[in-house]
């Protein structure tokens, strides 16, 4: 990501062009796994979170909880971006547990 290449070619761009043309936006980026607009995700909010507040004087990272019923990729999306994960209890339906949200650390 770094490198600021995701997809290159004529085709790629006349997606995104037709896209912000469609959805009436700047901005379109089109990305090849879920795993990568996710990172986009995540660094978007760990962008915002440091021009809220400077994190490391701070000294903690940001925390986020994910589901213990996820696939290994929606982690590393989030801890590659620099985030901390805490893996939350899942209800009978295999969603995040918000009623035990609390006593997790």
């Amino acid at each position: 990501m770094s490198s600021g290449n995701y997809f290159d070619g004529a085709m790629i761009e006349n997606l995104e062009d037709g896209l912000e043309k469609l959805c009436n936006y700047p901005y379109v980026i089109c990305v090849g796994t879920g795993t990568d607009a996710l990172r986009f995700m995540a660094r978007y909010y760990m962008e915002q979170l440091r021009s809220a507040y400077d994190m490391k004087v701070q000294g903690k990272k940001p925390t986020v909880v994910v589901p213990a019923l996820t696939y290994p990729a929606t982690i590393n999306a989030w801890v590659l971006e620099g985030f901390d994960v805490i893996i939350g209890d899942t209800d009978s339906y295999g969603c995040l547990d918000w009623t035990k949200l609390d006593n997790l650390e």
